[in-house]
């Protein structure tokens, strides 16, 4: 019920202002820093921002790093080590500032910030490869002792 009155006050062009309660955006986004949410407005977000979206009854903010075909994006949380696709209809808004539990007020939604948000959505792109990659050996010793193989 909270998900829909939110999502209705943004589509009203309202901004919604919400406590981060997870560490996956960190240090950007702590817990219990304040995070305001402003809408699409109709925009396909771009790699660096961050976006809220749903998943089931609750609402994720975590960066885009790229984008897909159809309005889908490939999201990570900045403190994760890998992220997922994302499809369009889930994306709710942008994050467009934050407030830290110490009082710091960083605004998402200027030129600057989406320099800086381009450049940490490379970085956190970078880190997702580098552990699917890592992972690769271990996945392999699993399906070799699975007995999947093809005997050729």
């Amino acid at each position: 019920m909270l998900v829909e009155t939110i999502i209705t006050l943004l589509q009203e062009g309202r901004s919604v202002d919400l406590k981060m309660l997870s560490g996956s955006m960190r240090p950007l986004l702590p817990a219990d820093a304040m995070i305001t949410i402003d809408d699409l407005d109709g925009r396909r977000p771009r790699p660096g921002w961050i976006v809220v979206f749903t998943r089931g009854e609750t609402l994720v903010a975590h960066r885009v790093l790229l984008r897909g075909p159809g309005g889908a994006v490939y999201q990570k949380g900045d403190n994760n080590p890998t992220g997922g696709w994302l499809r369009a209809e889930r994306l709710v808004g942008r994050v467009t500032a934050v407030v830290h539990p110490d009082g710091t007020h960083l605004a998402l939604d200027t030129p600057e910030a989406d320099e800086i948000g381009r450049k940490a959505a490379n970085e956190s792109l970078r880190g997702d490869l580098k552990a699917r990659l890592r992972s690769i050996p271990e996945r392999i010793g699993q399906w070799l002792s699975s007995g999947r193989r093809n005997s050729g």
